[in-house]
């Protein structure tokens, strides 16, 4: 017998990013993260690079070579990203670079515990800090004006995700089952 989807509410907000306070809830979704263990880090189609943290739990997705994700998935798509040492001082790995030879450099975050999540205002980019002492720096391309790529989006362990982008603008859904879901 083939498992079904639970039936499902979804609640969603829509936030346009004009001024500090308006990124200021992501770091409360966020919070929860902090303290959590970075468990993949992975290429998907189109070269989006996604960095799994938390437990890895099953979830329905299209992809079937990857059914299980992290608790947290971190998915950056539209923006550059940059590996960094301890200072910031050194580039490890960045998004301009062969897949094969950033992710052996990228590995390094796994079993690194996440310390901090910032977005920055107004760019909405992220510095994912760990505490081997490396970080993750996700930046704006230059030319992103008027691109309709999401930046960055990150699926959380309570239905819910977080989407950066495009423009100043990012959306929270929140999804909560109203039978029992076959996956839990």
């Amino acid at each position: 017998m083939k498992n079904k989807r639970p039936k499902m509410v979804m609640y969603t907000f829509n936030v346009k990013v004009e001024k500090p306070e308006d990124i200021a809830q992501i770091s409360e979704l966020t919070k929860p993260m902090l303290g959590e263990t970075c468990s993949r880090v992975r290429f998907i189609c189109g070269g989006e690079l996604i960095v799994d943290i938390g437990q890895l739990i099953p979830y329905i997705s299209k992809d079937t070579t990857a059914p299980r994700r992290g608790e947290w998935s971190l998915g950056i798509c539209g923006m550059g990203w940059q590996l960094l040492d301890e200072e910031g001082l050194f580039t490890l790995a960045t998004s301009n670079e062969c897949q094969k030879m950033a992710l052996t450099r990228l590995e390094t975050l796994v079993s690194a515990k996440v310390v901090a999540f910032e977005v920055d205002y107004p760019g909405l980019g992220v510095m994912l800090r760990f505490d081997n002492n490396q970080s993750l720096k996700l930046t704006p391309f230059d030319d992103q004006e008027g691109s309709r790529l999401i930046y960055w989006d990150l699926l959380t362990p309570t239905r819910s995700f977080i989407q950066a982008g495009p423009g100043s603008q990012w959306l929270y859904q929140r999804f909560e089952a109203i039978e029992p879901d076959p996956l839990f």
